[in-house]
């Protein structure tokens, strides 16, 4: 009864190791992710900002 015990605690363990890494890949989570994502919010708001010409083009 241990040995599955142990075994399913592992699965659940790997399980979380490989859910980490797909949500934030391989290196894991790290400031470079962070900067990565807050460009791209960045840039969503300046095409979305009301204030910003529609004719203005931003590349990324």
């Amino acid at each position: 009864m241990t040995a599955l015990k142990n075994k399913l605690e592992q699965r659940i363990q790997d399980y979380d190791v490989w859910a980490t890494r797909r949500r934030y890949g391989a290196a894991g989570h790290n400031d470079a992710s962070l900067w990565v994502l807050a460009c791209m919010k960045t840039i969503d708001t300046f095409r979305t900002h009301p204030l910003i010409p529609k004719d203005v083009v931003v590349s990324g």
